[in-house]
């Protein structure tokens, strides 16, 4: 094997390239410096020397393949491309280089404290290659462990830093007894023997084949607004953008001192003007940057890493614009004294003061502008109760005062009203108009009928319930710039009889599915009907559905319980008469419409904007694919049952706090969500049955609403605390829980992100509501499972009681999560639940997460296979028996000079033999400062031989570097050339210049006694603060 040594010998991937290729007989080639610096020259290298082995940085492999197809030398003879030193990016010039040759690509990860422990091969078609590659399973010998902060195994999906185990690791770091203490760390994983570990300060995630995604480092982590941002996790964003080659993500500080995100781009062609809203497909509104640079080529550090101190200054390419501009003269007089204040451009709309940098004397100073310009009296409190643009610009256009929302009596409409859509109406019927008729907002029961039914009684209590609640007869018109409820013309009955006669289970369970799933027409309605299935004469199925616009789950024991007691009636022969109802919720739309305006909804309002101004616009759940530009509503469930024990447990626990269950579930689940995310700001929807008058509780509408609860998380507490926290949020919350979500949506997130919901993606929904039990008479009645298939929410913990404890689904939308991913989040939530009832005063971070069978999976996921060699041998004097073996193979070749590995061995044992005479020997330090030659190479050999480790130094660093590393390391000789010490010299320590050394008189190998565990080498890395 031919193999190109690529890398300076101070970095650890040369003695991978050097050693792997002797130890098994092959031929080490040498490059120039120029030649290894110019893509161009590379290449026609590689292809000149039929080179077939390549190691080299990932962004050099970008540049060489960018050669390669411009030359047109596509290097044929080459086998095997080893990357690493950063995150490898698969851009096009690398896929259409790979597409034309049968060479392979391998990913490998290492820091220098281990060198390689992972690696993975890229297979099969390089257009179907990821952006971004895993790095791979660890290798033999060795282990990676993903762990959280308290050093427990995180699950499939989750971020953690990783560890580093085996025989890889170095000792230490020299000199540096409380670093490598701080590093290098006893390890126990799975309850296993306590083992030591390298702490590496990079951040991974494990997916679920066992492979390794690399999210980049854990000290780069960003906290942005008061979330913390991984900037490896923007980065993948963009690069995933076709034409950005390379990306980094920095935090700057702006105008104001306020951390924003500067994102330093190098594109392939266009500009950069498109990756705000191609980030916001994708990433929550904080992780979007605030700025775009544009540059040619990000700056490097000689391993080949982005060199994040020497990115330049951020000038905007251009800014993201996310919120909307200002929409009235008011606004824009409001946004130009923020961007005044503030130091910024392009205040948006509905961007907050605060959390673009303002405080209190910023807020002075902002409100005396406006008090300038518009001649009107303000107050700074105003400015603090309204702290967006457009918030502020209603309250000094309004200038009146907020009057109480509580809508105290429902009377009828007016005859011959219009009526409204109410709020929540609205919202579907958007909703409707957006995804084209979906089945996402039905609401189904199927309920088999098994004995003697009366068809005709049933289809006439169903018609008296339709005639009793006007809403099931209504469509929704758009007329003269508004939607309108109005009755649907007489046309076909709701009710329709199918003759279906004996089916087979799968085809009866499919043909309830699709009628359950079936979309309404808004427009035309109606937005009730019911179909029975006859299977034989004594054997129905009933699939009674309801548009959610028109009703809810509410409504759907209303209409369970009127349907009892009219067909018992009409049977029997006594026709029963419901009570009068005074209003409906066409009465109830009308009053909510004209009620809730102005100041009355806008003093509502400044509750919320306070409760989630600043709240994440977007959970960071563990994906299993990107979101889409617009969610489908396609889902799934995941069966999960909490038991009797559990569930007793947790409404103790509530109680004995002064709570509820729901509030221990609430605080169970916000948990959960943390620890999956890393996010310690949770925002969870609930619904609740808004029927707090005695009138509303006997109607069939909907009056549902859901309340985004937001959950504090930070500062680690105890279960016990954070169930404190929730109360109290859930109270305050349910305190105003008048506002509809969708108003509550246009005040605190009005800029929507179609990718995902506003406010929250998560949902917790105990359904309590009273149920009713459908009686019929001379009938036995049982319910039928439906899964229609649809997911309104990214995830949500749906639960009811029953006798055997809460019981129900993790319903999941199918866009973003596979199956098996949702059945482990069903096994973690519970085994957290457990283990926060059992522990209360432990803290969040505490919690176990991971039951003992995955905690096994995940800990074999991290070992790599063990290998014993038959016989060890230092790597010398493996290199000894290949030249006593064969004496003539080429070892080194360099611009058409060779050296055997019987010459070389000889060249490097006359050297060490005169090492040894100078002092050198087992567990000392030998400093080498040599250019790249067979000289160097010799010497590299001669130090091992001799006992010693060597010290790379390279002779093109800064004189500054060399002195920091030559004094550090107290190394007793160095060996260098006239040609390095005529830039370079160390008079205080003894020099060996080969080219004024004739050599030693010996040749033979040196016996200096050297054993496996002894010192090899010593690289300076740069370290976090620019110093070897």
């Amino acid at each position: 094997m031919r193999t190109l040594q690529f890398a300076p010998l101070s970095f650890d991937v040369s003695f991978q390239e050097t050693f792997s290729t002797w130890c098994s007989g092959g031929t080490l080639v040498l490059v120039d410096e120029a030649t290894r610096r110019d893509p161009d020259a590379l290449v026609q290298l590689l292809d000149r020397s039929g080179i077939q082995r390549l190691f080299l940085p990932a962004v050099a492999l970008h540049h060489l393949a960018q050669a390669a197809l411009r030359t047109g030398r596509l290097v044929p003879s080459l086998e095997e491309v080893i990357t690493a030193g950063d995150q490898l990016r698969v851009t096009d010039p690398i896929r259409r280089w790979f597409r034309a040759g049968r060479k392979r690509l391998h990913n490998h990860y290492g820091p220098t404290e281990s060198h390689v422990v992972t690696a993975h091969a890229l297979d099969g078609d390089p257009d179907l290659w990821p952006g971004i590659p895993s790095i791979g399973r660890p290798i033999a010998n060795s282990g990676v462990h993903l762990l959280d902060a308290r050093r427990r195994p995180v699950p499939v999906g989750v971020p953690g830093e990783l560890y580093l185990t085996g025989t890889c690791l170095a000792d230490g770091y020299l000199f540096r007894p409380e670093l490598t203490a701080e590093r290098f760390v006893e390890l126990d994983v799975c309850g296993r023997t306590p083992t030591r570990a390298y702490r590496t300060g990079d951040l991974g995630r494990l997916s679920p084949d066992g492979t390794i995604e690399f999210l980049g480092r854990a000290d780069d982590q960003i906290k942005i607004r008061g979330f913390r941002v991984e900037p490896g996790e923007i980065e993948r964003a963009l690069c995933a953008h076709p034409d950005v080659r390379d990306a980094a993500v920095i935090a700057d500080e702006g105008p104001a001192r306020d951390k924003r995100l500067v994102a330093y781009v190098v594109p392939e062609t266009a500009p950069v003007d498109a990756l705000p809203a191609f980030l916001a497909r994708d990433l929550p509104e904080y992780m979007v940057p605030a700025l775009f640079v544009k540059l040619a080529a990000l700056p490097r550090t000689p391993s080949g890493k982005v060199d994040r101190r020497t990115l330049p200054a951020p000038v905007p390419e251009t800014r993201a614009r996310l919120a909307p501009e200002p929409r009235t003269a008011t606004e824009e007089i409001v946004a130009r004294a923020f961007e005044q204040v503030l130091g910024r451009v392009q205040v948006g709309a509905d961007e907050d003061f605060f959390s673009l940098g303002g405080h209190s004397l910023l807020a002075m100073q902002a409100v005396a502008r406006i008090r300038d310009e518009l001649d009107a009296d303000l107050r700074v409190s105003e400015l603090f109760e309204n702290p967006t643009v457009a918030s502020l610009g209603r309250a000094i256009d309004a200038r009146r005062e907020g009057t109480t929302l509580a809508l105290a009596r429902i009377d009828p409409a007016p005859e011959g009203a219009r009526i409204p859509l109410s709020f929540s109406q609205e919202r579907l019927w958007f909703l409707d108009q957006l995804h084209g008729g979906t089945a996402a907002y039905n609401l189904p029961i199927a309920l088999r009928l098994s004995g003697r039914l009366d068809v005709e009684a049933l289809e006439q209590s169903l018609a008296q319930i339709v005639e009793r609640h006007p809403v099931l007869r209504m469509r929704f018109v758009e007329r003269d710039g508004g939607v309108w409820q109005e009755p649907r013309e007489e046309g076909a009955s709701p009710f329709e009889l199918v003759e279906l006669g004996p089916t087979p289970a799968e085809d009866l369970r499919r043909t309830i599915a699709e009628e359950a799933a079936r979309p309404f027409d808004l427009a035309r309605g109606p937005l009730f009907r019911a179909r029975l299935f006859r299977l034989g004469p004594d054997e129905h199925v009933v699939v009674s559905t309801m548009h959610h616009a028109v009703g809810d789950g509410w409504s759907i024991s209303v209409l369970v319980r009127e349907l009892s007691q009219l067909y018992s009636g009409r049977v029997s022969g006594a026709p029963v008469a419901l009570p009068e109802l005074a209003i409906g919720y066409l009465d109830y739309a009308y009053r909510q419409r004209r009620h809730l305006q102005g100041p009355v909804l806008e003093e509502r309002l400044g509750h919320w904007r306070k409760a989630l101004g600043g709240a994440p616009a977007a959970l960071s759940l563990p994906l299993d694919r990107p979101r889409p530009p617009k969610p489908s509503l396609r889902g799934a469930t995941q069966r999960i049952a909490l038991g009797r024990k559990l569930s007793e447990a947790l409404e103790a626990l509530g109680r004995r706090l002064g709570g509820t269950s729901f509030m221990a579930l609430l605080a169970g689940f916000a948990a959960y969500l943390s620890r999956i995310t890393g996010q310690d700001d949770i925002v969870v929807g609930t619904p609740v049955a808004n029927r707090d008058r005695a009138e509303l509780e006997s109607l069939i509408g909907f009056f549902v609403g859901t309340l985004p609860i937001r959950v504090d998380l930070s500062s680690d507490p105890t279960f016990e605390e954070l169930l404190a926290r929730v109360r109290g949020a859930a109270l305050d919350a349910y305190a105003h829980q008048d506002v509809p979500l969708e108003k509550i949506v246009e005040a605190v997130a009005p800029e929507r992100d179609m990718s995902h919901a506003p406010l929250f993606q998560a949902m917790l929904v105990l359904q309590n509501t009273p149920a009713a039990d459908l009686g019929l008479p001379g009938l036995a009645v049982a319910p039928l499972d439906l899964e229609i298939g649809i997911s309104k929410s990214d995830l949500s913990l749906v639960l009811e009681p029953g006798s055997d404890g809460l019981r129900g689904a993790l319903e999941y939308s199918t866009d973003l999560f596979d199956p098996d991913r949702i059945a482990r989040m069903a096994e973690h939530l519970r085994g957290l639940l457990e283990d926060a009832v059992a522990n209360p005063k432990k803290r969040i971070s505490e919690l176990a997460l991971l039951p003992e069978a995955e905690s096994a999976q995940v800990a074999a996921f991290g070992r790599g296979r063990v290998l014993s060699p038959a016989h060890a041998l230092p790597l010398h004097e493996l290199f000894e028996e290949n030249a006593r073996r064969t004496p003539r193979q080429v070892a080194l070749e360099c611009a058409g000079r060779t050296l055997t590995y019987g010459e070389l061995n000889q060249r490097a044992n006359r050297l060490a033999h005169r090492l040894i005479d100078l002092g050198a020997g087992r567990e000392k330090l030998v400093a080498l400062c040599v250019p790249r030659s067979f000289d160097l190479i010799a010497a590299l050999l001669a130090v091992w031989k001799s006992g010693a480790a060597y010290v790379p130094l390279d002779p093109s660093y800064p004189k500054a570097r060399l002195d920091d590393v030559l004094e550090d390391c107290q190394a007793g000789l160095l060996v260098s050339t006239h040609a390095a010490a005529a830039r370079w010299c160390a008079p205080h320590v003894r020099t060996l210049r080969l080219d004024d050394e004739t050599g030693a008189d010996r040749s033979d190998d040196p016996r200096a006694g050297v054993r496996l565990e002894d010192a090899a080498y010593v690289i300076y890395t740069s370290g976090s603060t620019g110093r070897p």
